[in-house]
């Protein structure tokens, strides 16, 4: 009788990770409370690596986030310059900003600093500057390339850009499971359209357009799931040492920053640079849209006009009182819904001048406290379990997401006149995280 071998176990893997450092935080320099962007911060390789965020790429997000507008890097505490807006965008572009907190002014034309700016906290209000920062120009097309969009019709983009590609993954190297992927979003159409005339300019001398959103001139070939996790923000693609590298900004990504952190992307030159630009600057508006935000309610608040014969709202603000009144309404007649739990936070806030109100602030204040323990605990547990769901995504929570809400918080119950900036419902416990029990 003929026996077969055992089946050996499976040797236990051994995980090959990075650890994340502290992050990169910029603040405006009229709210030093809580960052307006956040930069997760992973060593450049596994032993002995640099910690630092490509400077660079900090620069291009202040500088888009303040609608464009040239600044300078200071450190938050000791106000020492870190890059001038005379070199900061052209002579720095591959030093690494070191962990810390720094400030990002404004500077204007006669050269004097700013720190009342407006800000940009989303990607559709965003307007591409004509003028590309030079780190980012780039992909020129000889005669041959620059035609053969021509020939390629649509049902053939995606196996003609793979073929380009030479059938491997621009980040890996690999030819298994791959996608055509879109540069600038498919799904900002739209965006696309409104701006065409800037976005044709980027690509002079060739045929360029809104037929470029699905051509092979926005499409890159990538591993299924480097697809999805470039779409999720776990990575950006950014101009550094001359070459385009892959930079992770995922916490929780260990792996990924292991394999692909500061790792030079074969970046393909039929790509025009200024559509990774465009990539760059959507991919960081979406991961700090929260913080960007609440800041951008927060100084919409603060000057609004206190005569109400000549109060004038945004469309945001005028949506929002309009939701207010009608939950305020919707309270009277359905007690204990979450309309009415809604609308009487908001009276909670708002009546704390009196002394009625303090009554109510006080219990606000042990709410907030309540509220802010559950959060330090769903923190830990997402640590402890290190890893994101989707639904953790979604909510916008990561390690050390408790410690930003504090600060929140603080700034809220020291400024009442926006405490109800925001949304934040203090009566209202937050949503679990999966797995913590």
């Amino acid at each position: 009788m003929m026996r077969l071998p055992p089946v050996a176990p499976r040797p236990p893997a051994v995980a090959q990770i990075l650890r994340a450092a502290r992050p990169v935080l910029i603040f405006h320099p009229a709210q030093k409370t809580w960052p307006i962007l956040s930069f997760p911060v992973f060593p450049s390789s596994p032993e002995n690596g640099s910690i630092g965020f490509p400077l660079g790429a900090v620069l291009d997000a202040c500088y888009a986030v303040a609608f464009n507008r040239r600044g300078r890097l200071v450190e938050k505490d000791s106000l020492a310059l870190v890059a001038d807006e005379s070199f900061a965008l052209e002579s720095l572009p591959d030093n690494l900003l070191v962990v810390g907190d720094y400030l990002f002014y404004t500077v204007g034309e006669n050269g004097q600093q700013e720190e009342d700016y407006e800000i940009c906290s989303r990607f559709i209000n965003w307007v591409p500057p004509a003028v590309i920062p030079s780190r980012w120009q780039g992909g020129e097309l000889d005669e041959e390339q620059s035609n053969i969009d021509l020939q390629v019709s649509k049902s053939e983009v995606s196996v003609t850009v793979k073929d380009l590609d030479s059938y491997k993954c621009i980040i890996t190297g690999v030819g298994e499971s791959l996608n055509s992927s879109h540069v600038v979003p498919r799904g900002e159409r739209p965006w696309w359209c409104r701006h065409e005339d800037i976005i044709s300019s980027y690509s002079p001398g060739r045929r360029a357009g809104i037929a470029d959103l699905n051509s092979i001139y926005n499409r890159i070939s990538l591993r299924v799931d480097l697809e999805e996790l470039l779409d999720l923000g776990y990575f950006l693609l950014v101009p550094y040492g001359g070459k385009i590298v892959a930079v992770v900004v995922n916490v929780t990504a260990q792996t990924l920053a292991y394999s692909c952190h500061l790792r030079e992307v074969n970046f393909p030159d039929r790509i025009p640079r200024p559509y990774l630009f465009i990539r760059f600057i959507w991919s960081v508006l979406r991961k700090n849209a929260a913080a960007l935000e609440i800041y951008a309610k927060a100084r919409r608040k603060l000057k609004q006009p206190t005569t109400a014969s000549i109060q004038e709202k945004t469309p945001d603000e005028e949506d929002e009182s309009m939701e207010w009144e009608a939950s305020t309404r919707s309270g009277d007649d359905h007690e204990g819904t979450g309309s009415s739990n809604r609308s009487g936070s908001k009276e909670r806030w708002s009546d704390s001048g009196s002394s009625g109100g303090q009554a109510r602030s006080g219990a606000a204040g042990r709410l907030t406290e309540s509220y802010l323990k559950i959060l330090e605990a769903q923190d830990a547990a997402l640590t402890a379990r290190g890893t994101l769901t989707m639904d953790d995504e979604r909510a916008g929570r990561y390690p050390g997401f408790s410690a930003i809400e504090r600060l929140k918080m603080a700034y809220w119950q020291a400024h009442p006149e926006i405490s109800a900036v925001g949304g934040l419902d203090t009566a209202e416990s937050p949503p679990e995280i999966p797995g913590n029990e």
